[in-house]
């Protein structure tokens, strides 16, 4: 194992630029570490979120070892003793802010998905629940973050676009075959559909005169998100969201449209009697 002398301010102060790398190709890691060096690049960090990252660093550490390599991405105790053991000269852990600290539940989208999946990982080594709104995506995004997710949450036509499938229950039943956590998707006025047990569940969307459906969505997933987290079983908790989304339909505007909590239980509780 190499050792360091250098403080990490020393490090920084070799270069005005650091490059953050993702490596998907071990056998090129160490040409591309000595071309960073030849062109004057002697610090950079190689993000740990590849299955190649750890052996890509170990090339480049052997092949440009005037450079001082990084480890980024590190999210558990294990991930540092092997960013150690690899001989990196730092290591690079994403901020955990006291919100997250805190948090019951994390949830997230697709549209700046390398926030998303750093939330996802951080929150996946605090052991928190982590939600994500499986919305309209290139594929290739969503399989970064769906696999993080211990509620995967698709909107059905995010849902359909993602698998490729042609009706929403082939597709929940295909995604929830290699998926540990639930898998669900709303789907309007059609309810709620998801997956237990290997079988299709689903719950209505009560009948509503619609006005506005601007943030039906995002007022699903809170209101999902809270059930959940007040110990809701999964079908009462869905029914709670789509009354709160259906509700929400009924007035315009997106966070001023929203129903508030006691809104909520009066329809569910005079739609049960």
């Amino acid at each position: 194992m190499r050792r360091y002398k250098r403080a990490m301010r020393q490090i920084l102060a070799r270069v005005t630029v650091m490059p953050v790398l993702t490596v998907h190709d071990v056998h090129s890691a160490a040409e591309l570490a000595a071309a960073l060096v030849r062109g004057g690049v002697v610090v950079f960090e190689v993000l740990l979120r590849t299955p190649q990252a750890l052996d890509a660093v170990k090339a480049m550490i052997e092949a440009a070892p005037e450079a001082d390599i990084g480890l980024g991405t590190l999210l558990t105790a294990e991930d540092v003793q092997a960013a150690v053991e690899a001989g990196v000269a730092f290591g690079v852990s994403p901020g955990l802010t006291p919100s997250l600290a805190q948090a019951d539940m994390v949830h997230c989208d697709a549209r700046w998905v390398n926030g998303a999946e750093t939330a996802l990982k951080a929150a996946k080594a605090l052991g928190l629940p982590r939600m994500i709104d499986g919305d309209i995506a290139p594929k290739h995004v969503l399989d970064r973050i769906v696999p993080l997710a211990t509620y995967a949450v698709f909107s059905d036509a995010g849902l359909l676009g993602y698998t490729g499938a042609t009706n929403v229950e082939t597709a929940l039943l295909h995604i929830a075959s290699g998926h540990e956590g639930h898998v669900g998707a709303t789907c309007g006025a059609d309810g709620y559909f998801w997956v237990q047990d290997g079988q299709i569940c689903h719950v209505d969307t009560p009948v509503v005169n619609v006005v506005d459906t601007l943030s039906a969505g995002d007022v699903f997933h809170g209101a999902l998100a809270l059930a959940l987290l007040e110990g809701q079983a999964i079908e009462r908790a869905a029914r709670f969201a789509c009354v709160a989304a259906a509700l929400k339909c009924t007035r315009f505007g997106g966070r001023l449209g929203c129903p508030s909590r006691d809104e909520v239980d009066t329809f569910l509780l005079a739609s049960s009697t």
